[in-house]
C-alpha cells in the first residue's frame, strides 16, 4: 500500500470518527469488524474522488449493510 493510500484512508477513519462522535480507535475498531477497512483498500479509487463527507456517508452505509448499527 503507498504513503498517499495510507494517508487518505488514516484521514477518512478520522473523519468517520468525527462524523459518528467516536474516538479515533473506536471507529478503528468498528470500521474493522463492518468490513469498512476492507472496503476502504478495495474502492480507494473510486473513494478518493469523493469529498470526504461522501466517502463517510457511503462508508456508513456499507457498514449498515454488513450489519453496522451507526
Amino acid at each position: 500500500m503507498d504513503k498517499s493510500k495510507i494517508a487518505y484512508i488514516v484521514a477518512l477513519i478520522r473523519d468517520f470518527a468525527v462524523a459518528h462522535n467516536l474516538t479515533e480507535q473506536v471507529a478503528f475498531r468498528y470500521l474493522k469488524r463492518y468490513g469498512g477497512d476492507t472496503y476502504m483498500d478495495e474502492f480507494y479509487d473510486v473513494l478518493h474522488t469523493f469529498s470526504f463527507a461522501d466517502s463517510v456517508y457511503y462508508l456508513t452505509a456499507y457498514c449498515k449493510k454488513q450489519g453496522g448499527t451507526l
